[in-house]
C-alpha cells in the first residue's frame, strides 16, 4: 500500500501513531513499581526541579546518619544535656527536611499517574466520538 492509497482521516493516522507508540498500551498505573514511577517524573518538563530536589535530598540524607551517629555518640559517651540536645534536634530536623521532600515527589508521582490517565480517558472519548459521529 502506497502512502497516497491511504485512505485514513488525519484522526485515525493520529491514533494509529499513538497506538504504535504504545500509549494506550502503556503498563497500567497499578502495576508500575515505584521506580518505574520516579524515574518517569525525570521525563517530564520539570526535569530540571526534580534535579535540582535530589540532590539536597542525598546530601540531607547524608547529614542525618551522621548527626543520629553523633547524638548515640554523644549519649554513649555521657556528654552533657545541651550537647545531647542539639545533636538530637539537628536529627530531627534533618528528618523532617528528608521526610517532606519525600513527600512531594510521592505527590507528583501521583499527579504525573493521574494527568496520564486523564489524557488515556481524553484520547478514548475522542475515539469514540468519532466513531458514533452522524455520516453526513
Amino acid at each position: 500500500m502506497s502512502p497516497s492509497d491511504d485512505k485514513r482521516t488525519p484522526d485515525q493516522k493520529i491514533f494509529d501513531d499513538i497506538f504504535r507508540k504504545g500509549f494506550l498500551h502503556d503498563k497500567n498505573e497499578a502495576d508500575k513499581s515505584i521506580s518505574d514511577r520516579a524515574i518517569a517524573l525525570l521525563g517530564t518538563k520539570s526535569r530540571a526541579v526534580y534535579l535540582a530536589l535530589i540532590i539536597p535530598y542525598v546530601i540531607f540524607t547524608g547529614v542525618t546518619l551522621w548527626v543520629v551517629y553523633k547524638f548515640f555518640w554523644a549519649y554513649l559517651s555521657a556528654a552533657d544535656i545541651r550537647t545531647l540536645v542539639f545533636w538530637g534536634a539537628s536529627a530531627v530536623l534533618c528528618g523532617l527536611v528528608i521526610v517532606g521532600t519525600e513527600l512531594w515527589f510521592w505527590m507528583e508521582m501521583n499527579r504525573n499517574s493521574l494527568l496520564r490517565e486523564v489524557k488515556r480517558l481524553e484520547l478514548q472519548v475522542s475515539l469514540l466520538r468519532e466513531e458514533n459521529k452522524p455520516d453526513a
